[in-house]
Order: C-alpha cells, then sequence, then structure tokens
C-alpha cells in the first residue's frame, strides 16, 4: 500500500472558505426557519396575521385581507360582499396593541384604529378607538373569525 494515500493532509485555504460559507448559510437558514416557524406562538402568530389583514385593508387590498379570514366564514360571506363592507371607510391606520388566548383554538387581537370623521363645524378629523377581533385556529391556521 502506498504511504502517502494514507498521510493526512491540511485543509486548503479554499476549503476552509468553502467550510465557512456552507456553515453561514446552514445559520442563515435556520435562523430564517424560526423566525417563520409554524410553533411560533399563537398570540405571536395572531398578531402577525392580525396586522398583516390590517396592512391590506389600509392599501385597500381586500382580496388579500378576506385571504386573512376562516374557512367557516368563507363559506357565508363572498369575497365581493367582504369588499362591500368596507366601501366608505376611511381609515388612516391600524395596529394590534395586544393579543390574548384563552384556549388553544381561540384568540382575540386588540386593535388600534385611526380614522377620518367628517363633522360639521369642528376641527376634529380623526378619531381613534379599539375594538376586539376574535381569531380561530382553523385546518392548522390562524384565521379572522368576522
Amino acid at each position: 500500500m502506498n504511504p502517502t494515500l494514507l498521510k493526512p493532509t491540511a485543509p486548503t485555504a479554499t476549503n476552509r472558505r468553502a467550510a465557512t460559507g456552507a456553515a453561514a448559510l446552514l445559520v442563515s437558514l435556520l435562523l430564517a426557519a424560526c423566525a417563520t416557524a409554524p410553533w411560533a406562538e399563537p398570540q405571536d402568530q395572531v398578531r402577525d396575521r392580525a396586522n398583516a389583514r390590517w396592512q391590506a385593508l389600509l392599501a385597500g387590498n381586500f382580496a388579500k385581507a378576506y385571504t386573512f379570514t376562516t374557512p367557516t366564514f368563507k363559506k357565508t360571506m363572498t369575497e365581493q360582499a367582504y369588499k362591500g363592507q368596507f366601501a366608505n371607510a376611511q381609515w388612516m391606520g391600524a395596529e394590534v396593541v395586544g393579543v390574548t388566548c384563552a384556549q388553544p383554538t381561540v384568540c382575540v387581537a386588540k386593535v388600534r384604529l385611526d380614522a377620518k370623521i367628517n363633522l360639521p363645524r369642528t376641527t376634529l378629523n380623526k378619531i381613534t378607538t379599539h375594538f376586539d377581533e376574535t381569531w380561530l385556529l382553523e385546518d392548522g391556521q390562524w384565521g379572522l373569525a368576522e
């Protein structure tokens, strides 16, 4: 047997760079997976989905907002009817300020909503209110129960 075949060789600079790059890629992928992990806390999942729904509503993207409702709700209201209920809305901003989950499949998101108002003989042009939205876990996805 040839003894030079058994002799260990030192890693080359190219091999070290490749190994370092592969390790960095693996860490990045793991961190990205954790950021969007389905095993995140229900409160975090609901907060993210409720805020995304409100961003879609504020942008006038009612079709996207409709995707955040539950399958059960979609059986009772069409996308067109859903859009129609927001025809005169004059929202200025919205944010989920808290989420509580009393049951594993039911959460309540508290939403702060800023809306434009038109009242005669007043300088008041904006009102802020808070309300609750019920979110349900159906088919493995959190959706607004409406």
